[in-house]
């Protein structure tokens, strides 16, 4: 009898959780973003790189579209290396989070004739895409003109923690971060590993799996916050100001900056030894972002890259949130058509 209730108790125990996963399933938003598993397989110089000919679905909080790489692990269409005369690297707002016909890349190549070749990687900095260009080249690509989609609110931070992530069964993790001290603000000269562990992997499959573990995860986060008045009273240009890089460039910082601008000198003179030419395209910010910290940084950056007679397209540092999505934060197929017609015109010129 004793077992019998035992079994009764258990029975009834899983009839509840999965009732309310399959409940919650229903009524739940997407708040996280997943990529499609397999995406990202492990590389040993850069930490991870895509997987070739490779199809799936991208979901994010904003909207969800279809990923296809190529057979050189690029997410581009199966184009002739002859025809990839304009090589476009960068990062996740480069790679794009939109329909691959409205990429900028794309928009450049269907609406202004250029023949674009897209072989940026989400989560990315300078040096990876330095090293997905020579990959390119050892595979026969010769193209005339390397667009960098630059995006100096993350690369400079990128290229510090590079390699910055790793690769567990087809799902990509943080491998690098800034170490933060206890007052909560980060110590740029310090960098604290982040092993794959048994932990890290088991919450990794229950956020991708399971909208219990979503809303508990959630519900934690609004109570620590809420907890500690950082939710509301403290402003969130404060809270970037006390881990982002961007907003950080200060003496004791100032050689991290410099590292990130030889990193692109070099991807420069890499182009020319290759018979290119490199053009440096900024991803805007949003304006809520733009403080004045922000504004110090990126003048400090632009101003040796011009320095060096670098070619940079004459983009705003900083545009309006409508060309961005509302929760994601990415450019949206607005900013998109803005960037293609911002290169477009620097591109017709040359």
């Amino acid at each position: 009898m004793k077992k019998f209730e035992n079994f009764l108790v258990f029975f009834s125990f899983i009839f509840c959780l999965l009732f309310a996963e399959f409940g919650l399933r229903i009524f739940e938003q997407q708040n996280h973003s997943v990529y499609p598993k397999g995406l990202f397989i492990k590389d040993k110089k850069n930490g991870y790189k895509l997987a070739k000919n490779f199809k799936g679905k991208h979901v994010f909080q904003d909207f969800s579209y279809s990923v296809k790489t190529n057979n050189y692990g690029c997410f581009e269409n199966d184009i002739n290396k002859i025809n990839a005369e304009i090589l476009i690297l960068g990062d996740s707002h480069v790679w794009g989070y939109v329909k691959s016909e409205d990429r900028y890349s794309n928009i450049l190549r269907n609406r202004y004739n250029f023949k674009t070749y897209n072989c940026a990687i989400t989560g990315s900095g300078t040096l990876q895409q330095k090293n997905i260009y020579l990959n390119l080249l050892e595979n026969g690509f010769k193209p005339k003109i390397i667009v960098l989609g630059y995006t100096v609110f993350n690369d400079v931070e990128d290229d510090t923690l590079f390699p910055e992530y790793a690769v567990w069964n087809g799902i990509l993790f943080k491998n690098r971060d800034f170490f933060i001290e206890n007052n909560g603000f980060a110590n740029f000269n310090k960098i604290e590993e982040l092993p794959i562990s048994f932990f890290r992997k088991i919450k990794s499959i229950l956020h991708r799996n399971s909208s219990i573990y979503r809303y508990t995860y959630r519900l934690k986060n609004k109570l620590i916050n809420k907890s500690k008045n950082n939710n509301i009273d403290t402003p969130i240009l404060n809270r970037l100001s006390e881990t982002r890089l961007i907003f950080n460039y200060k003496k004791e910082n100032k050689y991290l900056f410099d590292r990130n601008i030889n990193n692109i000198k070099e991807l420069a003179n890499l182009a020319r030894e290759n018979n290119a030419n490199l053009i440096i395209a900024p991803t805007p910010t949003n304006n809520k972002y733009c403080s004045d910290s922000f504004k110090k940084s990126i003048e400090y950056i632009y101003n040796n890259l011009k320095f060096d007679n670098l070619d940079i397209v004459n983009s705003k540092n900083c545009i309006e949130e409508s060309y961005f999505y509302p929760i994601n934060g990415h450019l949206n197929e607005k900013g998109h058509k803005y960037m293609a017609k911002k290169i477009s015109e620097f591109l017709s010129r040359l």
